[in-house]
């Protein structure tokens, strides 16, 4: 199986779809987002743990007054969980 997860904005706003192809790329699935909302999602990365789990992470910017850079992280069997640059260099 291929997985393509890439970042996309032609709704208006940066989000992250993902779709995949059992044929080697001759079909594909329809996109579907995995990471959207008010956050600019961009530079998704894959993974594979095992057979059963996929693992994205993005980057996702936040647009405020305390303007912070978050890396994103998701896999099949979980909800999204998020670590600020903070978080990740301490």
């Amino acid at each position: 199986m291929l997985h393509c997860a890439y970042a996309d904005n032609s709704n208006g706003s940066w989000q992250i779809l993902h779709t995949r192809s059992t044929d080697r790329g001759n079909c594909w699935s329809s996109a579907q987002p995995l990471f959207s909302g008010n956050d600019d999602y961009t530079e998704p990365v894959l993974t594979v743990i095992d057979s059963t789990t996929l693992f994205t992470a993005a980057l996702a910017r936040r647009w405020s007054a305390m303007d912070t850079t978050y890396f994103w992280a998701r896999t099949e069997k979980s909800k999204a969980l998020h670590l600020s640059i903070s978080q990740l260099v301490s």
